[in-house]
């Protein structure tokens, strides 16, 4: 009880600056404690800017075993990349536990609605259909979940999570990128094939 007595008195004497360092220093604390805290976190990082460089990768043609990789619907229906020959396909691998995950979700919605359905999303994880749609519900998000059948092949295998590859409709892999991204820009409009709207 000393101790806690002795620190408070310490903390009295700061000045005003010191007294809101060390507040701010403890709810930063508190924050990374909860799942929530470390999401809120690390939404406001991806909105400084520094993550995310859509300039840097080299296009790859993706072979037919890549394209004929089998996945799964909501409705256990067997899915492939062949299914969405022509367009552009945005592939993100995703898990309801992953902090980062759900720290760029938002983001991807967002690009979702403004590029209106002239790209196909496809969001793959391992979690069952039970887990992910309650997660769904949670949040909110209507999002076109798949699930593995068995790993990807080795053109677009990630065991980091996220991961989003992006094919163009040529079949062309044209970026990876691994870890959170704030989806929601011009850049990423730009990577996609779809002009920019100016506000």
């Amino acid at each position: 009880m000393n101790i806690l007595k002795r620190q408070w008195e310490k903390f009295k004497a700061k000045s005003i600056l010191g007294k809101t360092t060390d507040i701010l220093f403890l709810v930063f604390i508190v924050m990374m404690l909860t799942s929530d805290g470390r999401i809120l976190f690390q939404r406001l990082m991806l909105k400084t800017g520094l993550f995310g460089d859509f300039h840097s990768n080299e296009s790859q043609v993706l072979s037919s075993e890549t394209l004929a990789w089998n996945f799964e619907d909501k409705n256990g229906e067997v899915r492939s990349l062949n299914d969405f020959e022509g367009q552009t396909i945005f592939l993100n691998y995703w898990a309801t536990w992953c902090p980062p995950c759900n720290a760029e979700m938002p983001s991807i919605i967002d690009l979702m609605k403004k590029t209106n359905g002239k790209v196909k999303y496809i969001f793959l994880t391992h979690e069952s259909r039970e887990k992910v749609e309650g997660h769904l519900a949670r949040k909110e998000w209507d999002l076109p979940v798949y699930y593995y059948q068995y790993a990807p092949p080795d053109q677009i295998a990630s065991s980091a999570l996220p991961t989003t590859f992006v094919i163009n409709s040529q079949g062309e892999l044209i970026h990876q990128s691994k870890g959170m991204r704030n989806w929601n820009d011009d850049q990423a409009l730009e990577l996609l094939g779809i002009k920019p709207i100016s506000e």
